[in-house]
């Protein structure tokens, strides 16, 4: 959807004197309480952003109904601030009008109640992602598709639909909106389940993105769909469907989870446990629909022992080396606060002011737990933790053997449909050889085709038109991946035509770069008029934006950056969308100016980047920031190379919240301590924590957290110690070595170990194309150079030729060398190792590390990051 301007027409006083005046007919609202809540709400909000809201509220063309208006003032008593004025009052009427039309035409509209539809139906916005008019499209290829299905049958068969279209792929942390990522053909978890919920919503299901912020047992997190079905809220994959609700490939991974939880658009009154509430949405805790939960406890107090209120109280999980916030609580006027998690172990922190604290929560909790605020100098110098993650049954499934049959079989069949429309992505012969005229390197221009998929005829066309390819080439490569594959044609053009010949490398990636952080791309180049008048001096064109912005921190809190166009036009931001106008002005005015991806704080350079000056919107002050250096070595102890995100990282403590931020280094780049810190690394003065963590087989991490200071213009060496125990690897069950399958291609039986030969291999039963297995083999590729030297043997095993026929091995090249396949006919094997470990899950991919005697002494299952290194880890003790 575009913005557009919005006419006034419709006098904001016939609205509402209209509304109250009729009285108890045609309300879509039926509820009074709620529509009067509703009101007051639209009121106090209209009345706090100047009138802003009566201002967009405007209608030239046609007079929407009176059901039409008050869905309308629901929407935009809650909207965020982006999609009141990056999006059109028509753009909102549309989606309301779809959204009436799928209730009224399909037999579930009126199964839903009001709450249910409010909440769950009615909004357009899942996440962050952009607006895009998706419902009257989705609701057009739908309805025919779920007509005389039952609600549930209904549910299941959109996700067919979804998985026809899109398959999982990582990506950036921008959320591709639902067209953009059908048009793909590819979307991360968040983007698969903002895409599914979109759907499920057009047909008029309820349905709710929920999201577990961070695994405890493994790194990484996920998120999935809940759809509510004749009474109950049931789970699902996104894009991944299954033979029934409440299957995927997560039901072994969720009952260990610590917290689900998922924003609710507007003023929510369910029966959840409510963690936050703000003018926009309603977060709530979804973990009671998967696990028996408690109640971890803590009361803050200072150092007198008084309870402190208003405290800020993060839960924290052991993720990626850091103790990452999965829910922020304030304290009580007693100072206390609670929350339902998971039976595992988390890092409570709690900070006011400049004084702060932490207690370890663990799962056999049972009173409140204490946690003195101190200043930073009084935390303890280092603490280790043994950090033991929730166990738990996978959930059951209710599919029959039938079932799950069929349902593979129509996966593979949408497999197909889908893999024959990404076949259009390609340019044609006859393009490919116009580009082979260019006389640019054919590697890099393949490469930059294939990463546009359905985007790549735009590339093309840009490149073609252009004189300058050289020029024109390089300027696509300062663009992200996921901007080459959706940028509009206008857009592009747009920004390069002010790139002028000569642009240095530094130049197009700060100056000419439409892309500021992860916001959608948007014509601001142009549109910052205000800005014109203004001096190129950093100084005063911050004094201009703070001047004419009022930041309202809490109107727009759902992670979706207003344009830096709507931050001017609406006069009211939150100040994320705040600095990337602040950077967007600066790069108009001819200063370089980045949000820096280490540190997240908006900079500006003068000299190419000999220099970044630190804008900081807190105290509105612009300063060159005081920097020391920071010397990490590998502790003598330590056996493995410690590796950024996988055993340690090290966090700044906030001068403002008191609260410890990771610094974020390049995960595409060297993470290895002895790469990343090859020399000193510059970082700001201030206080730290180095967090180190083993994660052993089970999921339990050995953690250990330490402090130090950073002075100005001084070094701080300091060793990293990463924590082990000696008896992590037991032998955890026994294997039949002499066990066949049948080896591809000749299909003829094997034993496993004539295939191995004596000593330590690898067995992994797969499913190919899921997730989970996808994840697993990118892992083992990205330690491929270690897995050669240890020089043992990789079987990969599939549960049937179709199966294996489906795998692409040329989707991973790098896997280890000594590398077989092969089909376990009628599961035996995978009956055999899941006996031996002790496992009711049927959850692939199913991995151990065994030797030819049959014992196994590692086993992973399902969804898990980082298995080569988890491999690599237990090599030293075999």
């Amino acid at each position: 959807m575009s913005r557009k301007p919005l006419v006034l027409a419709l006098l904001w006083s016939l609205l509402f004197l209209g509304l109250n005046l009729s009285c108890g007919r045609n309300h879509f609202i039926k509820d009074k309480d709620i529509r009067e809540r509703v009101t007051e709400d639209f009121r106090q909000r209209d009345s706090l952003l100047g009138g802003q809201l009566s201002q967009q509220f405007q209608f030239a063309e046609e007079t929407p109904s009176q059901e039409e208006l008050e869905a309308l003032e629901f929407l935009y008593a809650y909207m965020p601030l982006s999609d009141i004025i990056d999006y059109s009052a028509y753009d909102h009427l549309y989606d309301v009008r779809a959204s009436f039309q799928a209730r009224k035409e399909l037999p579930w509209g009126k199964l839903v109640p009001e709450r249910e539809f409010l909440h769950f139906v009615l909004p357009q916005r899942v996440n962050n992602e952009n607006l895009d008019g998706a419902r009257p499209l989705f609701y057009k290829e739908l309805k025919e598709r779920v007509e005389g299905l039952s609600m549930r049958e209904a549910a299941l068969e959109v996700n067919h639909w979804c998985h026809e279209w899109v398959t999982y792929a990582p990506s950036d942390a921008r959320t591709r909106s639902p067209l953009a990522t059908k048009r793909n053909a590819l979307g991360r978890c968040g983007e698969e389940s903002t895409f599914t919920v979109a759907a499920l919503r057009a047909v008029g299901i309820p349905a709710r993105q929920v999201y577990t912020p961070r695994w405890a047992h493994t790194d990484d997190n996920h998120a999935w769909v809940e759809a509510w079905i004749e009474g109950k809220w049931y789970f699902l994959g996104a894009c991944e469907p299954a033979a029934d609700l409440n299957i995927a490939w997560f039901n072994s991974s969720v009952v260990r989870a610590m917290l689900v939880h998922t924003k609710v658009f507007g003023y929510y009154d369910g029966p959840e446990e409510v963690l936050v509430r703000t003018p926009n949405y309603t977060e709530i805790n979804c973990i009671d629909n998967y696990i028996t939960t408690r109640k971890a406890e803590v009361r803050v107090v200072d150092q007198e022992g008084n309870a402190v209120p208003n405290a800020t109280i993060r839960y924290c999980i052991y993720n990626y080396s850091e103790f990452f916030p999965v829910a922020k609580l304030e304290s009580d006027a007693e100072g206390g606060a609670s929350l339902s998690v998971g039976y595992g172990d988390m890092l409570i922190w709690a900070s006011k002011g400049d004084k702060m604290g932490y207690v370890l929560s663990k799962s056999d909790q049972k009173e409140p737990l204490t946690i003195t605020l101190s200043a930073f100098e009084e935390l303890p110098i280092a603490a280790e933790f043994s950090i033991i993650p929730p166990k738990g049954e996978p959930l059951p499934s209710t599919a029959s053997e039938e079932a799950i049959a069929f349902n593979d079989k129509r996966l593979a069949e949408e497999d197909s449909i889908r893999k024959a429309y990404e076949a259009t992505f390609a340019l044609s012969d006859e393009q490919r050889a116009t580009c082979a005229t260019w006389g640019l390197p054919q590697k890099e221009l393949d490469a930059l085709f294939s990463t546009a998929r359905a985007n790549a005829q735009t590339l093309y066309d840009f490149l073609s038109q252009e004189g300058n390819k050289e020029l024109a080439f390089a300027f696509l490569q300062t663009l992200g991946t996921k901007d080459l594959s959706d940028i509009k044609p206008a857009l592009l053009r747009e920004f390069f035509e002010q790139v002028p010949q000569g642009a240095t490398s530094f130049e197009l990636q700060y100056l000419y770069n439409p892309r500021i952080q992860y916001e959608e791309l948007s014509h601001w180049q142009k549109a910052l008029a205000l800005f014109d008048g203004v001096p190129s001096d950093p100084q005063t064109i911050f004094d201009v934006l703070v001047q004419k912005v009022v930041v309202e921190e809490k109107q727009n809190t759902n992670g979706a950056p207003i344009s830096p166009a709507g931050v001017l036009a609406l006069g009211y931001s939150d100040t994320r969308s705040l600095k990337i106008a602040y950077v967007a002005a600066l790069r108009t005015k001819g200063i370089p100016a980045r949000i820096n991806p280490t540190t997240r704080a908006v900079e500006y350079s003068l000299d190419k980047g000999a220099n970044w000056h630190r804008v900081d919107f807190e105290t509105q002050s612009i300063t060159l920031p005081k920097k020391g250096k920071l010397d990490l070595m590998r502790h003598t102890d330590t056996t493995i190379e410690p590796k950024y995100y996988s055993h340690f990282s090290v966090a700044r403590v906030d001068n403002t919240t008191s609260f410890p931020t990771t610094i974020y280094y390049d995960e595409e780049g060297a993470t290895e301590l002895s790469n990343l810190f090859a020399q000193p690394r510059e970082v700001e003065e201030g206080n730290y924590l180095v967090v180190s963590g083993t994660r052993m087989a089970s999921g339990t991490v050995l953690a250990h957290i330490e402090t130090l200071k950073i002075a100005e213009k001084e070094t701080t060496k300091h060793t990293v110690k990463i924590p082990s125990d000696p008896d992590d690897v037991s032998v955890i069950g026994s294997i039949n070595a002499e066990a066949t399958y049948l080896s591809v291609p000749s299909m003829e039986p094997t034993s496993i170990i004539s295939t191995t030969g004596r000593g330590y291999f690898v067995l992994a039963i797969l499913k190919r194309g899921t997730e989970p297995t996808n994840h697993a083999l990118k892992d083992l590729e990205r330690v491929q150079a270690q897995l050669n030297a240890w020089g043992r043997p990789f079987l990969l095993l599939f549960s049937n030729e179709s199966e294996y026929n489906g795998y692409k091995a040329e989707e991973f090249p790098a896997l280890p060398n000594l590398l077989s396949y092969g089909i376990d006919a009628n599961g035996a094997i995978e009956k055999m190792v899941r006996e031996a470990v002790n496992s009711t899950s049927k959850d692939l991919p199913l991995v151990v590390v065994a030797d030819s005697f049959g014992r196994v002494v590692f086993v992973r299952q399902g969804y898990t990051i980082s298995l080569g290194e988890q491999i690599l880890s237990i090599l030293p003790k075999l």
